[in-house]
């Protein structure tokens, strides 16, 4: 090879490598990212040779793996745009939500959009809620219609797992009106608590714009879905009922309570009893 051709090749992996260094990944706690297929270890000492004055020339599948991914804050998908920090029903391929197999629909907030900058694949991280209907909770607690459960649960999915766009609303926004994006037959959700699996209860959401929206997210984006459009008809009142519990078990086995319940349930019989507990994955 000559000195020239040496140069250029040089120059090139220079290139790639600080392209590479100018992107960035998300790694979603306590689950793991889905990766491109890792190189093959096996194979004689002129194939491994080759592969190695090839990797001069092009990105190997590892570096796919960690530099190829960029960050985006919106994406295209079925004629549908999405933000980051948009909801949206999902093909819960991993039964995050819990949902599978039971007909309610399993409901994520988009925390974060990437783009493979040579596939050109879009994954989002998908912040997960549950269906209150498949925890085990007290009898005594009512929820509003059309209710979600917003948990800690966030795992990495491909665009094509998303179904269709969605809104989750605090109750009493949803009484007011509706976000100004929505239209006739889209779902409108409603959120007051979470579900917290390390523990086991559900809990009130006090401060929504403490922690509930992604800190990426675009404060105008932020701003339309939580000003309401009134209702042409005036105000609505939402209905709050009880609601049986379908499947004991929960999404991943989790079984959420409310904190007065799980203290009454909890409490020793003596001073020398330890209370239950219970360990969970979140």
């Amino acid at each position: 090879m000559s000195v020239s051709s040496l140069s250029d090749a040089a120059m090139q992996s220079g290139s790639e490598s600080e392209q590479s260094a100018d992107t960035s990944t998300f790694t979603p706690h306590d689950h793991q990212t889905p990766t491109d297929a890792t190189l093959d270890s096996s194979g004689d000492a002129e194939s491994t040779r080759s592969s190695k004055r090839q990797r001069t020339v092009e990105p190997s599948p590892a570096a796919d793996i960690s530099g190829a991914w960029l960050t985006i804050n919106t994406t295209e998908h079925n004629g549908q745009t999405y933000h980051t920090g948009d909801h949206a029903v999902f093909e819960d391929t991993e039964n995050s939500s819990g949902t599978r197999g039971t007909g309610y629909p399993a409901v994520g907030l988009i925390q974060g959009i990437q783009r493979h900058q040579h596939s050109g694949a879009v994954r989002l991280e998908v912040c997960w809620y549950v269906e209150p209907r498949l925890t085990r909770h007290p009898p005594y607690m009512e929820f509003y219609k059309d209710t979600v459960l917003r948990t800690f649960r966030v795992t990495v999915v491909g665009i094509e797992n998303v179904r269709e766009k969605c809104f989750v609303v605090q109750p009493a926004d949803a009484m007011v009106g509706r976000p100004a994006e929505w239209t006739e037959g889209m779902k409108i959700f409603v959120c007051d608590s979470r579900f917290v699996d390390k523990g086991e209860f559900i809990q009130k959401i006090k401060q929504w714009n403490k922690g509930f929206w992604p800190e990426s997210m675009d404060a105008g984006r932020r701003e339309m879905l939580t000003t309401m459009v009134p209702w042409p008809e005036g105000p609505r009142e939402l209905e709050k009922s009880l609601l049986p519990v379908e499947s004991a078990d929960g999404a991943n086995g989790q079984t959420p309570q409310s904190r007065r319940a799980a203290r009454i349930m909890t409490a020793p019989d003596s001073d020398t009893a330890s209370p239950q507990t219970t360990s969970t994955n979140p």
